[in-house]
């Protein structure tokens, strides 16, 4: 009755620690949705918040408990999450709005023009890259479109060149009489 006693008494206060942690967490979530949203910070919070919630020292609760405290701790996130969501997207836009002008510039690779083009939509490039980073599986694949579309521009030209290169000029022969 005694073991029985100490388990209830344990689950009672590990209740109120994650009763008290779903507050605190959101009550932070709040307060971290306020400007200047500081992205890189947003994602580690939630990461180490996400490992205290499931693995921490909060205690263990029955299964029907828990399913009610973790219902209440991801709503309590939710707008978080939620906005986290939305800016990965909305960078995911802008790196593709970037991959788009340089596919139209690669277009027009021989005007004079395009290599400083194409430089500063490369500039634009690591300006938003540094501003907002996106999962790897993410970021790997719109920079590999990026990257192609760029060298695609320096290749179209380098080849005119080295096409104009080999073409033999017509020369005219001159003679001279002595």
């Amino acid at each position: 009755a005694r073991h029985f006693a100490e388990l209830a008494a344990q689950r009672k206060d590990a209740r109120k620690r994650r009763d008290a942690f779903i507050g605190e967490a959101s009550a932070q979530a709040a307060a971290r949705l306020e400007e200047p949203r500081d992205w890189r910070a947003i994602e580690h919070w939630l990461r180490e918040t996400d490992h205290t919630w499931r693995d921490g020292d909060l205690g263990s609760v029955d299964k029907k408990a828990w399913a009610a405290f973790d219902a209440r701790y991801r709503a309590a996130v939710a707008p978080l999450r939620d906005a986290l969501a939305a800016a990965r997207l909305e960078a995911k836009a802008g790196r593709q709005a970037l991959i788009d002008e340089v596919t139209a510039v690669a277009a027009k690779a021989m005007e004079r023009d395009a290599p400083s083009k194409v430089k500063a939509l490369q500039a634009q490039w690591q300006t938003q890259a540094k501003s907002f980073t996106l999962p790897q599986r993410d970021e790997r694949v719109l920079w590999e479109k990026f990257r192609a579309a760029c060298n695609a521009v320096f290749d179209a030209r380098e080849a005119k060149r080295s096409a104009s290169d080999t073409t033999p000029c017509s020369r005219t022969s001159v003679s001279t009489s002595a």
